[in-house]
């Protein structure tokens, strides 16, 4: 490359390179304060990791996706709806939202 771009182009990419640098890196290593520290932070990371996983295999409403009392329709059985969602829908006379099936009713729905 230094023999392609002049040198005044080089010497911007240098500035740039060592502004954007860390003017130090943090050592875990040094003392055991240290690595504590990083032990807590990685324990911490995993918990909220794991409430994260949680919370997306939790099911919700496919319409308004809220997280209460689930239903699926009938006679298709289709869901998880909410039971607000279900609701409007056989009241409005709607049909199913997957499969475009009539619906006449809807049932609770175990999540476990």
């Amino acid at each position: 490359i230094n023999n392609i771009l002049p040198n005044y182009l080089l010497n911007g990419v240098r500035i740039e390179e060592n502004k954007n640098r860390p003017k130090s890196f943090p050592s875990f290593v040094e003392n055991k304060t240290s690595s504590a520290s990083l032990e807590e932070f990685i324990c911490q990371r995993n918990q909220e990791a794991q409430k994260q996983t949680e919370r997306e295999d939790a099911p919700f409403c496919m319409i308004c996706f809220g997280s209460d009392k689930f239903t699926r329709l009938m006679p298709c059985e289709n869901g998880p709806f909410c039971e607000a969602c279900s609701e409007k829908i056989i009241k409005d006379g709607m049909k199913c939202p997957i499969c475009n099936m009539d619906v006449h009713s809807f049932q609770s729905w175990k999540t476990e």
